[in-house]
């Protein structure tokens, strides 16, 4: 299910639709600030990981500022990270992460961890 709330956000939720879905609907409302909410699937290092690569290769990636890929079972942040340029927001809580990359000092922006 994607929601929109509050011209110009668009939000996606993490009611099982599929990411390819989410990301058409935000490619046709192509506003920023934009979240993507993965938070609660269990979809693994791996699942997460391809979710994220599917973003990446997105036109929506520049206007992302937040993300929640929390409750997914993660083992560690995941990679790629730095591309999310306008991220203000990470969610990662409810994880297995026992430490943060560097990486995440490429995100100048991000205000809440």
């Amino acid at each position: 299910m994607v929601a929109l709330l509050q011209n110009p956000v668009a939000v996606l939720a993490s009611e099982g639709a599929p990411l390819s879905e989410m990301l058409a609907m935000l490619e046709a409302h192509p506003r920023a600030p934009q979240a993507v909410l993965l938070g609660g699937r269990a979809l693994g290092d791996a699942g997460v990981a391809a979710a994220l690569s599917e973003l990446y290769a997105s036109a929506v990636t520049a206007g992302v500022t937040q993300l929640d890929v929390s409750g997914n079972q993660l083992s560690a942040v995941p990679a790629g990270l730095g591309q999310l340029r306008s991220l203000r927001t990470l969610e990662l809580s409810r994880n297995d992460i026992e430490e943060l990359p560097l990486q995440l000092t490429e995100l100048q922006g991000l205000t809440r961890l």
